[in-house]
């Protein structure tokens, strides 16, 4: 009887698991910065010690007072960095949201996970997932929740004009090999 109850507690515990993957548990839509409607939300689909595997989903939140409607504007782009927990290395990622990508039901899932580690230092500093703000960050001497830019982003719009001016140019973005959104 205990071996079957056994059996049945692990199948159980492997199906909770399965489904979380499945259909993970997302943050709320935060803008990757203020002053543009590019939005994402993070969940973590594994965790293993401190190290959380994360999938990012984005939107262009064509509904907010920060939405470009000019003509001049073309779309969004975006560089993302992400230092990756086993060998410390800096990936950069390049994404262009064409103008037809818009839409608060108009959501892309990166299919490329990410890890970053989310633990509790001996100082007592934390690093960990926020369902309101997004990765955040304590230090050891106060509750204060600030942004622990995980992964650090740019985001700009797109000029129909001049596609290539902008802001994101020094933090790695990379037109040539980006992921076209549409």
């Amino acid at each position: 009887m205990k071996k079957i109850f056994f059996s049945f507690l692990l199948f159980a515990l492997a199906a909770t698991n399965a489904i979380s993957q499945l259909h993970p548990e997302y943050s709320q839509w935060l803008f990757v910065q203020s002053d543009k409607a590019l939005q994402y939300r993070i969940a973590i689909v594994k965790q293993e010690g401190p190290v959380a595997t994360l999938q990012i989903q984005f939107r262009v939140n064509n509904e907010d007072e920060v939405y470009c409607k000019s003509e001049l504007c073309n779309g969004m782009l975006l560089s993302l960095n992400n230092v990756n927990v086993g060998d410390k290395e800096s990936t950069k990622y390049s994404f262009i949201f064409e103008k037809s990508f818009v839409g608060l039901d108009n959501i892309y899932t990166w299919p490329v996970l990410l890890t970053t580690e989310l633990k509790t230092w001996p100082d007592g500093s934390k690093r960990y997932l926020s369902f309101t703000k997004g990765i955040v960050y304590t230090t050891s001497d106060g509750d204060d929740e600030r942004s622990a830019n995980v992964p650090y982003c740019c985001v700009d719009i797109r000029l129909a004009a001049n596609p290539n001016q902008h802001r994101c140019e020094s933090h790695g973005f990379d037109a040539a090999n980006a992921i076209i959104i549409k």
